[in-house]
């Protein structure tokens, strides 16, 4: 079976390449769990705040992504993301203040500002993520 040339980058101009990767898996906004393998028909879509993860001789290799795209097509996979750490990456006690930031922030009953709320539970999403990623 052939093999999946990964490219991963984000905004911030973190990059990552990999080569003679067995199969990637994602979280699409629009159709949900994906898995990619060598001679998957194309694919193009939207990356939720979730992660991903890569396997190469059946090791799992995974990332935190704070949402993005994805294409793939003749065994060449894109990300393109906000934001991504690989589970080593993660700072843990990092993630659980910005868990309890955020959680303080959306229950708290003076907020009148949706942009502000909006923004805590995208921060809370993240945050439960990566702490999910490290367990």
């Amino acid at each position: 079976m052939g093999k999946i040339n990964l490219y991963i980058h984000s905004k911030d101009g973190k990059s990552f390449n990999k080569n003679n990767v067995d199969e990637v898996y994602f979280t699409s906004k629009n159709v949900g769990d994906i898995g990619l393998m060598s001679g998957s028909d194309p694919f193009i879509g939207l990356l939720d705040v979730s992660h991903v993860f890569y396997k190469i001789n059946n090791e799992k290799i995974f990332l935190a992504t704070s949402g993005g795209l994805i294409d793939f097509n003749k065994n060449e996979c894109s990300l393109l993301l906000d934001t991504f750490e690989f589970v080593d990456e993660i700072d843990e006690n990092r993630a659980l203040n910005e868990k309890e930031n955020a959680l303080k922030i959306i229950n708290s009953e003076a907020i009148y500002d949706d942009k502000i709320l909006k923004n805590a539970q995208f921060s809370l999403k993240k945050a439960i993520n990566r702490i999910t990623l490290l367990k």
